[in-house]
């Protein structure tokens, strides 16, 4: 099941590979599932409606709507994402004045912060991380 994961494109050799999920589908009112570390393959991923990858250093953010927060996939050994592990870096679980429900893109500008559309407020905001 190709729901409730994130992928990864190799651009030399066109292969797209899973980097993250499980392709469990959360459970309404459950916290965000992590996963082990180490193996971000076993993580509970919502619906993910915004992606960043910073090719400086391998990173892949991600807004999570199921759980109305920014998440960060750090690459594990070798800058293999799929030995990562996943953390939260912004909202709060379920309740973000913000992120909650917000079916929006994700963005990093040149100063370093990340921009965040929220398509239900008609909003843009801006996140120093």
């Amino acid at each position: 099941d190709s729901k409730f994961k994130i992928y990864r494109m190799d651009i030399a050799t066109k292969e797209i590979v899973p980097v993250a999920g499980n392709g469990t589908k959360p459970v309404n009112g459950s916290a965000s599932g992590h996963g082990t570390a180490g193996n971000p393959l076993s993580a509970v991923v919502g619906n993910v409606t915004g992606i960043y990858c910073d090719h400086s250093d391998g990173y892949i953010y991600y807004l999570d709507q199921q759980y109305c927060n920014m998440f960060v996939l750090v690459p594990g050994v070798g800058d293999d994402a799929s030995k990562g592990i996943i953390k939260k870096v912004y909202g709060t679980l379920f309740n973000d004045a913000f992120l909650g429900n917000t079916g929006g893109q994700l963005t990093k500008a040149s100063d370093g912060n990340f921009y965040v559309t929220c398509n239900a407020k008609h909003k843009i905001a801006k996140i120093h991380l």
